[in-house]
């Protein structure tokens, strides 16, 4: 959980440095250069010189997020998997739904109780109550 909360943060540290070499670049006003057009020359071929770096920065917080969606999935998966057990613990029909991850802490807290804090890297995994009873309850 630790390694999916550092890259998460890398991501975002990564998007925010690109996103300030691109403003700072592509949006800062260029007061003397309307006067001496080689200097915006310099300017864009600075620009041209960073973009392999912003590139790469954006390609690595792209991955970071590919990984945290493969581990959310992989956690997903194993989650319905226990379904079974879990409707044996908690007495009562659950089922597998992702929701927004804002529902996502009230609705943990609703079913299996404070399981996540602020503190801790909720995902989204909620067990929800269904209309279908088990098959032991009929």
């Amino acid at each position: 959980m630790e390694s999916l909360a550092n890259d998460l943060e890398k991501s975002r540290f990564n998007v925010t440095i690109s996103s300030q070499i691109h403003d700072h670049v592509l949006q800062e006003s260029f007061p003397d250069e309307q006067k001496n057009p080689w200097k915006l020359t310099i300017r864009l071929k600075e620009f041209k010189q960073e973009l392999p770096h912003v590139t790469a920065e954006l390609n690595s917080a792209i991955e970071a997020k590919r990984r945290l969606i493969n581990m959310f999935e992989q956690n997903f998966a194993d989650f319905c998997r226990n379904l079974d057990s879990l409707q044996k613990q908690v007495g009562f029909p659950v089922s597998c739904e992702i929701t927004e991850m804002e529902d996502c802490l009230e609705d943990v807290k609703e079913v299996l109780g404070s399981a996540c804090s602020q503190e801790s890297f909720c995902i989204p995994l909620v067990a929800r109550a269904s209309d279908k009873p088990t098959e032991e309850s009929s």
